[in-house]
């Protein structure tokens, strides 16, 4: 897993106005694995260089308006081109007048995803230069980004401002309790703001979230509306118990699970699923085999029932590709 660290040194503001400013101006470098993603061509002393100098009060402050995004909300396909999306997620937007990179930062399951590219900013005289992606789990994600707003905090409190904006929005979000976080990523998974949700949004979240199996919590409301919350969660809810109360039994499948290997731990769902289907496939029938109907499937796993495990259309979960589940089937 990559590392993310923003390295910076406290700076003279020269002729910067606004307190905020002048107390947290800076010299800033983005490294990921010691890679600087700050490397940019400065046109006006035709050199290049890896640090960018400008205040650290704005993005501070971004990171903290962001928190909830950056660290739930999924990057689906259709979001790769969404402007909303990206001013959610990419550095560039916290600049203010200055000059940042382009670095993205997107929730892969439980790690995080960072992409950056060149920019160019004709009127600073700055391009960035650097390219790459690079894979963090979240909790390395988290701890560089907090340490970096509470070292902007103190700096401001060291220069006599302890009342800005940042420490007001920073504190709320250090105050909350656990059920408030759940809340707060739960909300920022749907792309809403979880300080600024409605009391109509609020319920529905708390009631989805009351409805809809803890496991597959998250990918729902990563697929979900906030218009179709409701209606999806009871969707979801009824086609989960549909499964849990299905009373058939196909002992093949018992057999075959005793064969299955272990799932990996630590890899995305789709990575898991990938390698858990080739590490069964290598143990069964040969190894050397690909189904492309279910008819087919069912002979090379030695499964005569298969439609015994497979429920009904359930129509209003079309918002899924396959739902699986266990029963609770016992022999009397």
């Amino acid at each position: 897993m990559s590392k993310l660290r923003l390295d910076f040194e406290w700076l003279d503001p020269a002729g910067a106005e606004g307190e905020e400013l002048r107390a947290t101006w800076a010299s800033l470098s983005i490294l990921l694995d010691d890679v600087p993603v700050t490397e940019l061509l400065d046109r006006r002393t035709r050199s290049v260089r890896s640090r960018v100098f400008l205040p650290l009060f704005p993005l501070a402050e971004w990171l903290t308006k962001n928190w909830w995004f950056l660290q739930s909300e999924a990057g689906l396909p259709e979001y790769s081109e969404n402007r909303e999306f990206d001013l959610r997620h990419n550095f560039r937007w916290a600049r203010e007048g200055f000059a940042l990179p382009s670095l993205r930062f997107v929730t892969l399951g439980d790690n995080v995803e960072a992409r950056w590219q060149p920019l160019d900013i004709p009127d600073a005289g700055i391009k960035f230069l650097a390219d790459g992606v690079a894979e963090l789990s979240a909790e390395s994600l988290v701890k560089s980004l907090r340490d970096f707003i509470n070292a902007v905090v103190t700096r401001l409190d060291d220069c006599g401002l302890s009342q800005t904006s940042l420490h007001e929005e920073w504190l709320a979000i250090e105050r909350l309790d656990a059920d408030e976080l759940d809340f707060c990523h739960a909300a920022a998974r749907l792309g809403a703001d979880p300080f600024s949700v409605d009391h109509q949004l609020e319920a529905a979240i708390i009631d989805s979230a009351g409805r809809v199996r803890p496991e597959l919590l998250d990918e729902f409301l990563s697929l979900a509306t906030v218009d179709q919350l409701s209606s999806r969660a009871a969707a979801l809810e009824a086609a989960s118990q549909s499964i849990a109360t299905d009373t058939d039994s196909v002992d093949a499948l018992k057999d075959l699970r005793r064969l299955a290997p272990k799932c990996p731990v630590g890899l995305n769902a789709w990575e898991t699923g990938y390698r858990f289907a080739a590490a069964l496939r290598a143990g069964v029938n040969g190894g050397h085999w690909k189904s492309r109907s279910l008819s087919e499937l069912a002979g090379h796993l030695g499964i005569d029932q298969l439609e015994h495990c497979l429920l009904p259309d359930t129509g209003t979960c079309g918002f899924l590709d396959a739902l699986a589940g266990t029963n609770q089937f016992r022999h009397g």
